[in-house]
């Protein structure tokens, strides 16, 4: 039990390492990348490569796969196994790669050319960007089973490493923009696409050289290709409604709104975006763990893990949200500087914030869901729940609703479908929900009430300043600590926890 967990905490630890100096360097880039495009361009680039990534759901099916049968044989042994998952895939993502090309230069062409809300003169650049993302797409697709066989044998460290270097790299073509002897939203895109291309042929030798499965060779096998499209055609749906979600209100708020409502929704997601680096690198080091849990008949440890790091990673994103919240627009001058973003995206960015906590649960839950590999009815209903929201949102902005109204449905379906995904996990394995609901939820959401409502007193106690800033994160951080330990941590997890910090003293 030990070992595992000294071998989840030294990956996370490289995973934090990554995520720290990549957050905090993404934020100020799209600072300067803002300040370098203008908010039209800004939009524009967003909501233009957002719809190369919509039809990244396929790829998001096949890739979570692709992640969980070779977590899952490695658990078991298998080397044979392996490599043909890993060479079955890559067969598989190489043609989905050309299916995507063909229809990103047909129906998606005519949808970006003829539809979309974009400005006259801005129109070939747009085009090229659309082109630019279609390319690094292509490259996206056919990398995954490199960055799952990464993933499955637990190796953060190569992760920690190139997202430092990915991080440098966009800075740097960040600052190049206003150098740029070409359109700076051109140049822009091809930079991004140079960057992604580079880091993906890296990955793929180092995978190559370290690891035996990734040696191609062409399966023949129907048995392996049906296995791998079965488990994929249930994700699809999951994967389907989450592109919706993501990608799809982009869109939705283009036709109604314009590409200066995309920026706004841009720089919001930015937030988002460093929320969930935050939740997908905790989740990412005991994934694997978990995976090789349930393929080894280890139910209980199974569970245990899953429901504990989902509970820390919630309390780790809401000592963020909750004073990030009530002082967002001081920490939206800081960052962007005073009136250079648009006057919707405070209100985007405190429901698209709120989202965040609820994604951390369902992303937990989810590794167990998948680890079990009965995903058809959960991902079914949970779809059908994701893509109903996207209806509503349209119907209502049709109906004169404001754009921030879109959010608010989104977060409201977002809630909707984790208990979804909660009541088949449980009707899978009959676990102890009412344990969960009562010693875990409860106490998560009696701690976000009181520490938001404690961040916007504290914000009226003072006069605006940075000063007021760290006030409230100190205090209202230490409040949410407080809680967890009295209302949320067992007995077991104190004295572990307390034996940590022991350690760590000495």
């Amino acid at each position: 039990m030990d070992n595992y967990h000294s071998t989840i905490a030294k990956n996370t630890l490289f995973l934090y390492l990554r995520m720290g100096i990549v957050m905090l360097v993404t934020l100020y880039t799209s600072r300067i990348v803002l300040r370098a495009l203008g908010v039209v361009d800004y939009g524009l680039f967003n909501v233009v490569g957002g719809v190369v990534t919509i039809f990244l759901f396929f790829n998001m099916a096949l890739s979570a796969a692709t992640a969980r049968y070779l977590a899952y044989e490695l658990g078991r042994g298998n080397q044979q196994k392996l490599n043909q998952i890993f060479s079955t895939s890559l067969n598989l993502h190489i043609g989905l790669a050309i299916i995507l090309l063909f229809i990103l230069q047909t129906i998606g062409l005519w949808f970006v050319s003829t539809q979309m809300v974009i400005p006259s003169h801005r129109f070939h650049a747009a085009m090229w960007v659309y082109q630019f993302s279609i390319f690094t797409m292509i490259f996206t697709v056919t990398q995954v089973p490199y960055n799952a066989s990464l993933i499955a044998h637990e190796n953060m460290k190569i992760y920690a490493y190139i997202g430092l270097l990915e991080a440098l790299m966009i800075l740097v073509i960040g600052y190049l923009i206003q150098l740029s002897p070409i359109d700076r939203l051109i140049f822009y895109a091809a930079g991004l696409m140079a960057e992604k291309i580079l880091v993906q042929l890296f990955l793929r030798y180092y995978t190559l050289r370290k690891y035996k499965e990734c040696r191609f060779r062409f399966i023949k096998s129907k048995k392996i290709y049906t296995e791998l499209l079965s488990y994929s055609t249930w994700e699809l749906i999951g994967s389907l409604s989450y592109a919706g979600q993501t990608q799809g209100i982009n869109i939705i708020l283009n036709l109604f709104f314009g590409p200066i409502v995309n920026a706004a929704r841009a720089i919001s997601v930015q937030a988002q975006v460093a929320c969930n680096t935050l939740i997908g690198n905790f989740l990412t080091a005991p994934e694997p763990r978990i995976v090789k849990f349930y393929s080894e008949g280890k139910k209980e440890e199974t569970f245990n893990l899953t429901f504990t790091v989902g509970k820390y990673a919630f309390v780790l994103i809401l000592l963020i949200v909750a004073p990030a919240t009530a002082e967002i627009n001081y920490l939206l001058n800081l960052w962007l500087g005073t009136h250079s973003y648009p006057s919707e995206t405070a209100t985007f960015t405190i429901i698209i914030l709120y989202s965040a906590l609820v994604q951390t649960l369902t992303q937990s839950l989810l590794i167990v869901f998948r680890a079990i590999g009965k995903i058809r009815e959960g991902n079914c209903y949970s779809g059908i729940i994701m893509l109903l929201s996207l209806i509503i949102v349209y119907i209502t902005l049709k109906l004169g609703f404001p754009a921030y109204s879109a959010f608010w449905e989104i977060l409201l379906a977002n809630i909707i479908s984790f208990f979804v995904y909660l009541f088949f996990t449980w009707r899978y394995e009959h676990f102890n929900i009412k344990r969960y609901l009562l010693k875990t939820i409860s106490p998560l959401m009696a701690i976000t009430f009181v520490s938001c409502m404690l961040s916007f007193l504290l914000k009226h106690t003072m006069n605006a300043s940075f000063v007021r800033v760290i006030y409230n994160f100190i205090v209202s951080d230490l409040a949410i600590i407080g809680f967890t330990w009295l209302f949320l941590l067992q007995k077991k997890e104190k004295m572990i926890l307390i034996r940590k910090l022991r350690q760590l003293w000495k």
